[in-house]
């Protein structure tokens, strides 16, 4: 099955993305962009409100935005816990579920 950044990639360019390294966490990945090593494809919450010289939101072939629902887990019981509560606050304020 093709995963959703492989579509898009494949709606935009006809030939496939040059990957010559993968890392597994963001914040490297975005020092590495930072400094000059090419481009990232990174969730906008994970870029905050940072100033990048090129940074655009992925849209469909038909110029709609490119959205991903997430979802967190938690157990009922750990809203007791007034930390825990106030995060999970947070991002249902953020709408992204």
């Amino acid at each position: 099955m093709e995963n959703l950044l492989d579509s898009w990639w494949k709606d935009h360019f006809s030939i496939p993305p040059t990957i010559t390294m993968e890392v597994d966490h963001m914040e490297t990945c975005k020092e590495m962009v930072s400094s000059g090593f090419g481009y990232a494809i990174l969730p906008d919450i994970v870029l905050g409100d940072t100033e990048y010289k090129y940074r655009i939101q992925l849209r469909t072939k038909h110029g709609e935005p490119i959205l991903r629902k997430s979802w967190m887990i938690y157990r009922k019981d750990s809203l007791q816990i007034s930390l825990i509560h106030a995060f999970v606050d947070f991002i249902k304020s953020l709408n992204l579920m």
